[in-house]
């Protein structure tokens, strides 16, 4: 497979990188566990399985609503392995939520548990599945659905 060829897709460059080089550094993140791509290709089929129980396909839209950082950076690249990753400000008011997930048709919104942003009243009034995630030593998603 060539590294250049622009029809490879991420899950595709994820997997490649995994089977030459399992335990190379894929996340690394200050005061976190290193998350190498092997770690990376199992977390994402994890996610991929998980959005697929809650009938998420591979072109429906996916909001996540994290602040930057290595989190984000595993939301990011395991949701789009399997459906359209849509990041969205944290900061957003509730209109501006209700808009964007009205116009990009969301069908699962990943929150930070805890965070009470505008993001979960509108996935709630919306009735759009909510997923959490827990930050730990390792920068992935440990998620629970609403």
């Amino acid at each position: 497979m060539d590294k250049y060829n622009i029809d490879n897709t991420i899950s595709d460059l994820i997997i490649n990188r995994a089977k030459v080089n399992p335990n190379n550094p894929a996340i690394i993140a200050p005061d976190r566990e290193i998350i190498s791509y092997q770690d990376l290709m199992a977390h994402m089929q994890e996610v991929s399985v998980f959005l697929q129980s809650l009938g998420v396909l591979k072109n429906d839209a996916v909001a996540i609503v994290m602040q930057n950082g290595p989190e984000m950076a595993s939301a990011f690249l395991c949701i789009s392995a399997s459906a359209i990753s849509a990041p969205l400000n944290p900061n957003y008011t509730f209109e501006e939520f209700d808009f964007y997930y009205s116009d990009l048709d969301v069908k699962a919104v990943f929150l930070r548990r805890g965070d009470e942003s505008p993001g979960e009243r509108v996935a709630e009034y919306r009735g759009i599945p909510t997923i959490y995630y827990e930050v730990d030593k390792k920068p992935t998603l440990s998620f629970t659905e609403n």
